[in-house]
Parts: structure tokens; sequence; C-alpha cells
């Protein structure tokens, strides 16, 4: 036996193998029709290695018998490039494959493919063909073409990633290769088409095997394993003997077994590192997804053992999936500490969470996986009742994610979070074995992600407003030492805001509509901000904002946008006062100071300056003009000519509303003195004193907003018009709250309508949680009323006006107040004056 006899025998081991391998696995059709090719290889090297033995009865019989396999492999190689690609529509050229070849196959026995056959010295192929074997030739390779074609065209269209069925093609290029080789039959005497056959062969197994066309039973798979091992093994080591054998004849002219035994010896301990070689080979074959998960998972597992930052924990399970499956995109999707919805993560987000999608625990695929399921693939999106309620926005971030499929992390049986992949990079649908190693993965770091979600949430706690949710004083800090430090930026500008009447707010209105009022100008300045900038609460009622990279103009313009959009917001919304506003400052790195501190100083001054120059303004620092501003502000003669020109201003509006209605002439004038009266008795304080009667005097000023029509009208108002006539109240704070010195009186103005039994405007204020000067308001303002002269009716005597506060008391009035007004008009401590110009 020579080489060249082992060669086929070899060929013959390597197919027979193969076809068990098919055996065992699950029969599909590409399965089924990869056998038939097997199939004709086993007839092509069996013929091909018996030919090139003695065993009858004769050379040209086994011939023969190869022939059979040469001419039928071909076809069926079409046949299995067909059930790969898909193709339908070429059954015509098939079935003329069968007929042709069956034609060939009468031809062989008829002796016109090959005529004669011997074999030379060494084994060496001697043959003559017939006068049909370059036309048969001719046809096989056409169909070997044909079935090239086939399959690289649907590389093309992108119909078969060339990933795929690369080896395939290489494999297919060989075989054209080995049958143009038989044409010269210097070089056909050698079993070069054998060769090359088989490594195609076990090329196409490959790809089959690893590209999941098939699936190979374990036990299978084992036996299969051990019997390759065997057979390569034994193979290697008798070709080596024979060669070593034939060597020393050659060189030597003889050989006797006790130096064969010897060689066999060496040979054996050479083989050692060969012997594992191989059985690292095979183990790669066949239990290469297996080993690689194995590996995958044991790296996976020591990389995350002691991490707590969240970051790290998903980059690591991101990174790791993509190299065990290879998807084109990784998505986390988790569930938010203190939020009832499942948010994108992203570590490289600089906010993190992104609401880009966001599913609640109602959302169809949050109960797909509450109701069990282990798995969500695209397919049951696309086909399943279950997700038609699925928006279009919905199914379009879907699309944009690419989404192949989504496996839940689960922690205590709790859903927590979603692992979402795309499709893998060669185009194929993940296998059992594939989503099984996922949900491992995800299994296995579903632990670690819930202890660094709550390391992460105790973080954002100690950097983050527990009311506003924006970032709080100690980060807006610390993120400025970082870019002052780290020079991350060259220029920024930092705002300092601040709410303007926000303690008289929340007098008012009470905390708890301060705190909404807070967390709606927060929920404005993130709308109004990009996602570089810093927003932070810094104290209070005081707000901050880092810009990255503007300077001067543009940070003003920055800041007058986010200005107009809180005026707008609590303006236009019913539930809140418009008296809300803001005044900001801004102030600029490096022009404005070279430090931290002087850069917040410079802010926090242009601040200063808006609130005392009329609120609800932005104020872009600049050097000069604060010196001007802070001599300006600290001259207390100036500070007294500002004070008297503005009573001035607001005394000159209240004598024009008194003007515009000759029934209500001195009004607010007798309020005035009426409310300094019963302070005094109700031992009010200077400051207290001062409050009541400004607000005497200027609780009207909102009327100067009233349509005419309705101040003047002769009959009662009507209850649309006396809706209209009670925003005058509304109408003062807007006035007022422009004038720095007489903030104190918005309290009083605001609430002089309020009643005691809670049943008053704006706001429904009940008791003693009506502020005292407004409670005062409130009797005096009614008393003059009702001794005044109306078209409609006439004046109360004092008397009369007198039992209708007695009839009200605890009702529309304090009743304490009430009684002691009541004594000083009985006891003549009012003003006889001031009552008699209010009557008829």
């Amino acid at each position: 036996m020579t080489y060249l006899t082992i060669i086929p025998f070899v060929g013959f081991i390597c197919y027979t193998i193969l076809f068990s391998i098919l055996m065992g696995s699950r029969k599909n059709k590409l399965a089924r029709n990869f056998i038939y090719y097997i199939i004709s290889m086993i007839i092509w090297s069996l013929g091909s290695f018996l030919m090139r033995t003695d065993l009858p009865p004769s050379h040209l019989f086994w011939n023969r018998i190869l022939c059979t396999g040469l001419i039928s492999f071909p076809v069926l190689f079409y046949q299995f490039t067909l059930v790969l690609t898909k193709h339908r529509n070429q059954k015509f050229l098939l079935y003329a494959g069968y007929v042709l070849a069956l034609l060939f196959h009468i031809a062989n026995v008829s002796g016109l493919i090959i005529e004669k056959v011997m074999i030379g010295d060494q084994g060496r192929l001697i043959y003559k063909l017939g006068p049909l074997a370059p036309i048969m030739a001719v046809w096989g390779l056409i169909y070997l073409l044909i079935s090239f074609y086939q399959i690289y065209r649907k590389v093309q269209k992108g119909e078969i990633p060339f990933v795929r069925v690369k080896l395939i093609l290489h494999g297919l290029i060989l075989v054209i290769i080995g049958a143009m080789l038989n044409f010269i039959e210097s070089i056909g005497q050698y079993p070069f088409d054998i060769i090359l056959n088989t490594i195609n062969a076990i090329l196409i197994t490959y790809s089959i095997y690893r590209y999941k066309f098939l699936e190979i039973k374990l036990i299978v798979k084992k036996g299969i394993t051990y019997s390759l091992y065997t057979l390569i093994l034994t193979g290697v080591y008798i070709v080596s003997i024979f060669g070593v054998q034939q060597f020393l004849r050659e060189v030597i002219g003889y050989t006797n077994m006790t130096a064969m035994m010897a060689v066999a010896v060496i040979l054996a301990l050479i083989f050692q590192p060969i012997k594992n070689l191989i059985q690292h080979w095979i183990d790669k074959l066949f239990y290469r997804e297996n080993l690689d998960h194995k590996a995958i998972l044991k790296e996976f597992s020591r990389d995350i053992n002691n991490i707590l930052d969240l970051d790290e924990i998903t980059d690591c399970l991101k990174k790791t999936v993509q190299k065990g499956l290879q998807p084109s995109n990784v998505t986390i999707a988790l569930k938010r500490e203190g939020y009832d919805y499942f948010y994108i993560y992203d570590s490289l987000n600089q906010n993190k969470w992104c609401d880009e999608l966001k599913y609640g625990e109602s959302h169809p695929i949050v109960e797909w996986f509450y109701d069990g399921n282990p798995v969500l693939t695209i397919g049951q999106i696309e086909n399943s009742q279950h997700f038609a309620s699925l928006w279009g926005k919905e199914k379009k971030q879907l699309s944009k994610l690419e989404l192949e499929l989504i496996v839940p992390i689960l922690y205590r049986e709790e859903l927590m979070g979603l692992f979402i992949l795309s499709e893998n990079k060669s185009g194929e649908a993940y296998t059992k074995a594939e989503i099984d190693l996922l949900s491992t993965l995800v299994n296995n770091a579903a632990a670690v992600i819930e202890n660094a979600k709550l390391y992460e949430f105790a973080k954002n706690q100690a950097i983050t407003d527990g009311l506003t949710k924006l970032h709080n004083h100690r980060y807006f800090h610390d993120r400025l030492k970082e870019i002052v430090n780290k020079e991350l930026y060259d220029v920024f500008s930092i705002a300092m805001i601040d709410v303007d009447l926000f303690k008289f707010y929340n007098d008012f209105y009470g905390h708890s509509a301060g705190d909404r009022a807070l967390i709606r100008i927060a929920e404005v300045l993130r709308d109004n901000t990009y996602e570089n900038d810093i927003v932070v609460r810094y104290g209070g009622e005081e707000f901050a904002i880092i810009y990255p990279n503007i300077l001067g103009e543009d940070s003003y313009k920055a800041l007058e946008k986010i200005r107009k959009a809180v005026e707008n917001t609590f303006a236009s919304n019913k539930n809140y006062s418009d008296f809300i506003t803001i005044s900001a400052g801004v102030a600029n790195y490096p022009g404005d100071g070279k430090t931290i501190e002087d850069v917040l100083d410079a802010a926090d001054r242009a601040m200063y300056e808006a609130k005392h120059s009329g609120r609800n303004k932005v104020v872009l620092y600049s050097y000069e003009e604060d010196k001007e501003t802070n001599n300006y502000i600290n001259d207390q003669s100036m500070q007294d000519s500002i004070k008297s020109a503005y009573l001035s201003s607001i005394y000159a509006l209240a004598a024009t509303i008194d003007a515009k209605d000759s029934y209500t002439y001195g009004h607010s004038e007798n309020v005035a003195n009426l409310a300094v009266e019963l302070g005094k008795a109700a031992l009010f304080n200077d400051k207290q004193l001062e409050i009541v009667k400004n607000a005497g005097l200027l609780h009207d000023i909102g009327k100067i907003g009233i349509p005419e029509s309705i101040l003047t009208k002769p009959d009662r108002l009507t209850e649309e018009e006396q809706k209209i006539m009670r925003k005058h109240v509304d109408i003062s704070i807007t006035i007022i709250k422009h004038v720095p010195n007489l903030i104190e009186v918005i309290p009083s103005i605001m609430s002089h309508h309020e009643r005691y039994d809670g049943k008053g405007y704006p706001r429904g204020m009940k008791g003693e949680s009506i502020p005292i000067e407004g409670r005062c308001l409130c009797i005096v303002d009614s008393f003059d009323a009702m001794i005044t002269d109306r078209p409609y009716r006439k004046g109360l005597t004092v008397t009369q006006a007198i039992n209708e506060l007695r009839t009200n008391k605890g009702k529309q009035f304090d009743p304490e107040l009430t009684d002691i007004f009541i004594s000083l008009v009985i006891e003549g401590k009012i003003d006889e004056i001031t009552i008699l110009n209010r009557t008829a």
C-alpha cells in the first residue's frame, strides 16, 4: 500500500464520518440534500481507493464505481445549493441535470467515459479517456459553476451573509480546480481531485455546523468527536510510518522489522504534542460554541465580582454579550429607583437615564415578561395580537434599536430590566444555545446590577435635591471645581436665579403651593436648557445654571429665554398665581473673575441688581455698572428718594382709581385711616401699622385694569362681571411687585377679600391662616363700602353697618377684630369726619 492508495482511503474515512454527523443531525431539507452529496463522494473515494488495490474483480470495475460518484456529485451539489439559497424557480435545470446524469451513468457502464485503467508504479493511475469523457467533464463543470454563481448572487444581493457561505464558496473553487486537473493526464494520475473534494466536504460541513444550518445531537456529537480524533490520529500515524519506510528504502535500500519498530516508538513519542494539537482542533471544531460560552461566563463572573459602579457593570455586560453573540447593537433598559418606568440606561449619556424609551408597568412588552415568558423576538412583536396596541412611535423606536431579541433581567423573580439585542452581525437568527448564554449572563448580572442601582441611587441622593429632582448645591460646586481644575471648558457662564416674592407666595398660598411652584420652575429650567447645561437648585428659592462654552450676550439670551418661560408658565396657568417671576444674574468665566468665587460673586451681584431694579429681569454682569449700582444702592438718601418717587407714583394711581369711580371717591384713603385706627386698638406694631396704611391706600389699585363699564355700572354686577371684578386683586399684585419698598403689603392686599369662614377669594383661606393685616382690611373695607351710597342702593347708617358686622362676625369677619372695631365706632374713637364723609 502506498501513499497514493492511502489518500483516497483517508478521504473515504472522512466522508464516512461526515455522513455519520449528518445522520445524527436533525433531518431538515438542507441536511438531506447534503447527505445525498456526501454519499456520492463516499462512492467516489471508495472506488478510488479500491481501484488502487488488487481486489477483484478489476481496476476498471472499481473505476466504474468511482465514476458513478463522480457523475452524481455535480447535480447533487447543485441541488444542495438550490436548497441553501432557497431557489425554487430552477427545477427545469435540475431535472435536466438528472436526465443527463442518468445518460452519463449508462455511458459509464458502456465504457464511453473511461476505456482503460491501469495502476502503475507507486499506485499512479494510468487511464484512457473515452469519447464522452470531455463532454461529461464540461457538463459537471457547468453545474458546479452555476452552483457557485447561485451562492455568490445571493451574497451580492445581501440575502445571505458572506460569512455564512465563504467556506462553501472556497470549497467549491477547490472542487472546480480538482475537476479541471483531471483533464491533464500527467496530473490526473494523482488523486488531487479526491484531496480537494475532501477538503470541500469538510469546509461545507463546518459551515453548516458553525452557522447553524443543522443541529447535531449531543450524544452523536461526542461519539463522532472521539471517532474522528481516533481516525485522524491513526491515519496520520500510519501515513508517517509508511513515509519513513519509503524514505529508508530509497536511501539505504532496505528496511527490517527492528528498524521499523524503533521508528514506530520514536514516532509515538514525537506524536504526543501532535495528538494534543489534534484533540484541541477537534474540540474547537465541534464544541467551539460550548467552549467559548464557558470561557465567556468564567471571564464575566471574574470581571463583575467586585464592581459596584452601574456604568462599569452595564458596560461589562454589553461588551461580554457583543463578544459572545456579536449583535450589531446592545441596549439595556432598567427600572429606575423611585419611578414606575423602565428607561434606557446609557453610561455614555450625560443624563444616564434616557426617556427615549419609557415603558410603564402596563406596557405590552413589560406585561409579556410579567406573564412569565422567557424571551421576546421581533417576530412575536410583529405577529402577536398582544402587541397590537403598540403606538407607531414605539414601533419606530424598536426599529431604531434594530430589535431582534429581548431577554428579561430578573432578580428574585422580579422584573428589573430588559436586555435588548439587535440582529447578529452575520445576519443569523440567535440559536437556543446563544439565548441560553444571554439569559445566564443577564441573570448572573441581575444581583450585581441591583446592588449597583442601590449604590447609584444612594450616590444620586447625595447630590440631588429631593423636591425638584435637580442636582443640588454640593453637586454644583463639585462640578465647578472639576470644570476649572480639569480645564474642561475654555469659557463658561454661571447664572444665579432667584424666585421673586417667594416668601410672600409661601406665606399666602402655603408651603405646599410653594413646593409645587418650585417643582414647576425646575421643569421649566429643564425644558429650556441643553443636555450639557448643568442646572441645580442652589438652595431655598434659588437656582443656578452652568452654561458651557458660551459668553456674554449668548448667556444673557439663554437666561432671558428661561425668564420669559417662567413668566408665561405661571401667567397662563390657572393653578398658579401670576405674580411668580424670577430675577437672574449671569457672569462669565474667565472674563468676570479668575476664580470660581469671583465669578459666583459677580453672578450674585448681577442677580441682586435685577431684584432691586424692578424684578422679573435678567442682568448681565458688568464691572463698571456694578460699581455704579453699589454706590447707587448704598446711598441712603438716594434710597429714600427712590421710595418717595415710588410712593408718589402709587398714590397717584390710587387717586386715579378713586377718580374713575365717583361713588368710591376717597375710599382708599378712608380704608387706610380706618385700618390704622383698628390696628392701633389691636396693638399692631409700627411695622404692621405701616403695612395696613399702605395696603389700605393700594388695595384697589388693580381696578385700573377693570373695564370702566363694570367699575361704574349703576346696577348690581352679573356673575360674569363679578368674576372680572375679582381679578383686581391679582392686577394689584402685578403692579405692586415691581416696587421694592412695598413688597410687604402684598399679603394684606391679596387677602383682604378672604372670609373668616373660608368662602372668600382668591384662595379661599380660612380663620387665622389669613394674615391679620388682611383681616383688618376686610373689616374696614366692608364697613366703608356699606356706609357709601350706590346708584342701586342708599348707604347704610352707622348703626345698620355695625349690625351687619355683628351678623357676619365669625363668618366673613374675624370675631375679635370685629368686636374691637365696633367698640371704636360706638365709643366715638373713629374719626367722625371719616364716617360722615362716606354717608349720603
